[in-house]
């Protein structure tokens, strides 16, 4: 998949997340917006609160989609 095709659906998927979020918030809205390969590569993020959505993407490894 092309990085910005892939950053792409990870936005999507974090568009009703209130930041600063949790991982565990990040993983549920992908979830929601069933999408389970962004579910499984949030799921490979540090556990910590995120500030934003840009922290998420920067975090993201997108080998894991």
């Amino acid at each position: 998949m092309a990085v910005s095709a892939a950053h792409e659906r990870i936005r999507a998927c974090l568009v009703d997340v209130e930041f600063p979020a949790s991982k565990d918030s990040l993983v549920d809205a992908a979830i929601r917006h069933d999408s389970p390969d962004i579910a499984r590569a949030l799921l490979a993020i540090a556990s910590d609160t995120y500030a934003n959505r840009a922290e998420v993407m920067a975090s993201v490894t997108l080998a894991d989609l």
